[in-house]
């Protein structure tokens, strides 16, 4: 390139610069865009700890509008100046009662707005929540003994199941974590669930996870109209919906509430009182068309502050020099150093051939049981010295294979590699059972 022409781009993208800086840096909203940004800032969708995918509940919403039982879907949003009493109407139109729906990490509904809910339920309409953790003036009304909990277990994932025999899955649901640790598997959380000595007979089950003794979705009336509760708001999540069988298990809950008209309570958002973060004002500052609301451009703070724009602007001529300057390259190209070839998997190939010809079955064997137990280690950050029942009933549990088919593995491995004598017919077998356990494992 040659330096003419160098100079031309660096002067055409320094006055582009500038330009942007005069006019995103002047306060040119007026009080109607003001006004228009922030109404629709309101508008943030309800989250599971997140304001975005994988973990909203974008694609739920949008499913319940399409929902054959859905007369009439529309949001409603509290803040420290309107209650559910201003949203949520007792009377019922069109023939179906109003169902309220709320799906959050936390739902702590403040003594108003908890009382309202259980008089609107009360007075024949239905409340769906989907929660980790409630409010104790509704906790308080759901079940008269005060040990009623939120219990919780430690993994990535769990299996959901349902009681009715109608809705019984021979292949139980996997609901996993969105949330990705730095090797992109589901990092591990609590997942909740009730508990059978909570609930009395007055309660419906619904679903179950894992064991038919932790409840997880129950559902129980109140004065004419009913609740249904269900401890893992991340099941609905766009994470786990989007797959067939977050599809089916939301289906299934839903298919236990009426056809009626859907309150869609997103108040635990971006700005919620709940959690410490009040929603932002405006008023207009005398008859001008100017607002108090905050800046909606980081760079239109900066360009407001005499110090700050001075220094953006001392930075952009700096950056600038730098580049007139500094752009020549001072070093020779060195030449790109070549990838070290992986060839751990030809070495095993090569040893595990030359075990085969050698009929040694039971040299490979305790290769087999070294590679099996490093992905035991690796994948589920399970060991142990010495194979025991207690080890086999983690892996099992952490797997989700059966215990006694993992059990017939180990035998298999222990037999074979102390039998010099192994079959190839054994040797194919065991490794049948391993391509299985790989296959099927979670």
């Amino acid at each position: 390139m040659r330096l003419s022409r160098k100079y031309l781009i660096l002067g055409g993208a320094l006055i582009v610069m500038f330009v942007l800086v005069y006019f995103l840096g002047r306060d040119r909203q007026s009080y109607s865009v003001i006004k228009k940004n922030f109404e629709s800032s309101k508008l943030d969708s309800l989250t599971i700890r997140k304001a975005v995918n994988p973990a909203g509940t974008f694609l739920l919403f949008n499913l319940l509008k399409n929902y054959k039982n859905t007369a009439s879907i529309q949001k409603v949003q509290t803040s420290q100046s309107t209650s559910l009493s201003n949203l949520l109407p007792k009377e019922q139109k069109n023939g179906s009662p109003n169902i309220y729906f709320a799906i959050a990490e936390e739902v702590d509904l403040n003594n108003e707005d908890g009382e309202w809910l259980l008089e609107f339920v009360e007075a024949g309409n239905c409340a769906f929540i989907a929660c980790e953790n409630l409010s104790n003036n509704l906790r308080s009304a759901i079940s008269d003994k005060s040990s009623f909990r939120f219990n919780h277990y430690y993994d990535t994932s769990f299996v959901l199941n349902f009681y009715h025999p109608k809705y019984l899955q021979e292949h139980p649901i996997e609901i996993k974590n969105s949330e990705l640790n730095s090797h992109s598997f589901p990092k591990y959380k609590n997942w909740r669930y009730f508990l059978n000595s909570d609930l009395g007979a007055e309660f419906i089950r619904i679903a179950y996870n894992n064991s038919k003794d932790y409840p997880v979705c129950v559902q129980f009336k109140h004065g004419k109209g009913s609740i249904l509760i269900h401890a893992t708001p991340s099941a609905f999540s766009n994470y786990n919906v989007f797959k067939e069988g977050g599809r089916l298990h939301a289906e299934v809950i839903f298919s236990h509430l009426p056809k009626g008209n859907i309150y869609w309570h997103h108040d635990f958002g971006k700005f919620s009182p709940s959690r410490g973060v009040p929603q932002p004002t405006y008023s207009k500052q005398g008859g001008s068309d100017k607002s108090n609301y905050p800046k909606s451009s980081p760079l239109q703070y900066i360009m407001k502050v005499p110090a700050l724009s001075t220094a953006l602007i001392l930075l952009i001529i700096g950056a600038l020099l730098y580049m007139i300057f500094q752009s020549k390259r001072r070093q020779r190209i060195i030449p790109a150093v070549e990838l070290n070839e992986n060839s751990s998997l030809e070495f095993v190939q090569t040893v595990s051939t030359l075990y085969f010809q050698q009929k040694r079955h039971d040299k490979l064997i305790k290769h087999k049981e070294l590679i099996f137990l490093s992905f035991l280690r690796q994948r589920y950050y399970i060991s142990s010295p010495k194979v025991t029942e207690d080890f086999i009933a983690k892996v099992a549990q952490k797997s989700g294979v059966e215990e006694k088919y993992i059990e017939n593995i180990f035998t298999i491995l222990n037999e074979g590699k102390k039998n010099k004598k192994t079959s190839e017919s054994e040797l194919i077998s065991l490794y049948n059972k391993l391509e299985y356990f790989y296959k099927n494992c979670h």
